[in-house]
């Protein structure tokens, strides 16, 4: 769906331009029809680049498809039932059940890679069944000297015992930043019993939430909020582990193909904040770089008119681009900075145009209609080199 619209968007976009040749007649070279159809044609290439970040956001396709998703009691009952049907075939006993709940109170993205959480995880032990069940959870994936479980609370219910504990936990979690800042983070809380030897599975305990639908974002707190993220939905999934090792264990067979319960919790970034922060100074410094081009003149005066504005616009550009480098912390490109590369030539071009433009010799480039053919591809060409880099980095 969201390679047939792309195409079918770029085919209006070559249409409307032709449109735009055709009724301003500007292949006779007139230079008011000329600027026109330069101005038009930015403007398409803004509307059909704003288009590109329209789908890679609301058609998301990146997603893993190694979990199962838990989204109704439905689905979650056949799937225990058929796991302890193959568990007793190949054990000869059936795992214990525990149902298991989360609710996040806060979040926070400390660093690139490390994400800070609280709040309550809760678990059900059935009298005469979880009897020789050691009680509690742990988070595998949390860093050893930042993480903090301690029981909140413990209530004797009509055939089980309900305990609740409250954390304060930090996870590294790898997300892919590729496509800065139009991308997403999913979030992975991995949660195993802390009786890990005995083959135990946590069921979720839906009966505890009001909504499960993901949209809804069931285990999250309405006063939670993440600077700079918006939180889109939540919920349970199972994912079987892949172990090296037995930890020791006579027999590991029966545990290691236990699936393991995570709370998901999936995020799309408010790329607004950098849109506004980060590439509204770029087009600022171009549009400055502009007007300097068109109110060049042919003389010497003109290098020394542009060299300022460029070297300071330069070393400008370069400090945010390490800037944002500093803040993401990766080894990888992202498509963002595709966007200081494009102005890394566009600056370049400049001063080569502004240093040809003051020879007294002019080459037939800038020569023509006293460098048209600069002021008139200056913007179409920026817009250009932004539209190719978002269909080859987003969508193919």
């Amino acid at each position: 769906m969201k390679t047939q619209l792309a195409w079918a968007s770029m085919f209006a976009l070559i249409l409307l331009f032709a449109l735009t040749v055709i009724f301003t007649r500007s292949y006779l070279g007139g230079k008011v029809e000329l600027a026109f159809t330069s101005g038009i044609f930015s403007l398409l290439l803004i509307v059909e680049i704003a288009f590109i970040w329209y789908l890679v956001l609301n058609f998301n396709t990146q997603r893993d498809t190694n979990v199962l998703k838990i989204v109704d009691k439905t689905g979650l009952d056949n799937y225990v039932n058929v796991y302890s049907k193959k568990t007793f075939n190949r054990c000869k006993v059936k795992p214990y059940k525990i149902p298991t709940g989360v609710s996040i109170e806060a979040m926070e993205f400390p660093t690139a890679t490390n994400v800070f959480l609280s709040g309550y995880v809760w678990q059900k032990y059935y009298d005469g069944i979880h009897d020789n069940i050691e009680r509690g959870i742990f988070f595998p994936d949390a860093l050893s000297k930042k993480e903090e479980i301690i029981r909140s609370y413990v209530s004797q219910e009509d055939g089980y015992t309900l305990y609740g504990w409250y954390f304060r936990v930090t996870i590294k979690h790898t997300f892919d930043y590729s496509k800065y800042p139009l991308d997403f983070k999913d979030l992975y809380l991995r949660i195993l019993p802390k009786d890990f030897a005995k083959n135990i599975i946590l069921i979720p305990d839906l009966d505890a939430y009001k909504y499960i639908n993901p949209s809804l974002k069931p285990g999250i707190s309405a006063k939670t909020t993440v600077l700079g993220w918006d939180i889109k939905r939540s919920n349970f999934v199972y994912k079987v582990t892949t172990y090296n090792t037995s930890f020791g264990m006579h027999d590991f067979t029966c545990r290691e193909k236990t699936p393991d319960l995570y709370f998901n919790i999936n995020f799309t970034r408010n790329f607004m904040g950098t849109i506004f922060s980060k590439l509204m100074p770029l087009i600022v410094m171009l549009t400055i770089l502009f007007i300097l081009i068109v109110i060049g003149t042919n003389n010497l005066d003109n290098v020394s008119r542009i060299l300022g504005p460029v070297g300071a616009f330069f070393f400008a550009v370069i400090l945010s681009h390490v800037s944002l480098r500093e803040e993401l912390i990766i080894k990888d490109i992202v498509y963002f900075e595709y966007f200081y590369i494009t102005m890394y030539l566009m600056i370049l071009l400049i001063f080569v145009n502004s240093v040809f433009y003051s020879r007294e010799q002019l080459y037939w480039l800038v020569a023509y209609k006293d460098n048209l053919i600069s002021k008139l591809l200056f913007w179409p060409f920026f817009y250009f080199l932004l539209f190719t880099i978002s269909v080859v980095l987003l969508l193919l």
